[in-house]
């Protein structure tokens, strides 16, 4: 198969995937479509916001109710009006949204289910312009916790 073959089908399956989160979005959040729309940002991009952070560091035996736990509490301290980017693992790829704090702020549960099923997965919320986020990242040594508000 063709390289330019391969790029076309793994977009396209990357579109497939995004418009069942929008349906997602749309059930959860009736009438509200326009609170959310998908970015391009890069990992890098978003992740140059923990450059000048500490992050806390979590042995990797912790539970995801463990950092479920922590989300829900940063979540009640969002700006309702800010927008944040917040990562989402999809098959084979990833995307980010831009999503309105208000979404975030009244189903954070909801957030991190779409955020990716596999055990503790990333966790990468952060503020537009860098002024807050969470960001929950695995490493070899243990999970990298950088929270910032």
């Amino acid at each position: 198969m063709s390289k330019k073959l391969k790029e076309k089908l793994k977009r396209a399956s990357i579109l497939n995937q995004q418009k069942k989160i929008a349906a997602c979005f749309s059930l959860q959040f009736p009438g509200c479509l326009n609170g959310f729309e998908f970015s391009d940002k890069t990992f890098n991009e978003v992740l140059v916001k923990v450059d000048d952070k500490t992050p806390v560091i979590i042995p990797l035996s912790q539970g995801d109710d463990y950092f479920l736990k922590e989300f829900v509490d940063f979540s009640k301290h969002l700006d309702s009006e800010a927008v944040f980017l917040f990562y989402i693992e999809l098959t084979g790829a990833y995307t980010f949204i831009k999503v309105n704090g208000l979404f975030i702020k009244s189903d954070p549960h909801f957030f991190w289910e779409l955020k990716g099923k596999v055990k503790v997965s990333f966790c990468i919320l952060t503020e537009e312009k860098g002024m807050c986020g969470f960001n929950l990242l695995y490493t070899e040594y243990g999970y990298e916790l950088y929270e910032w508000k």
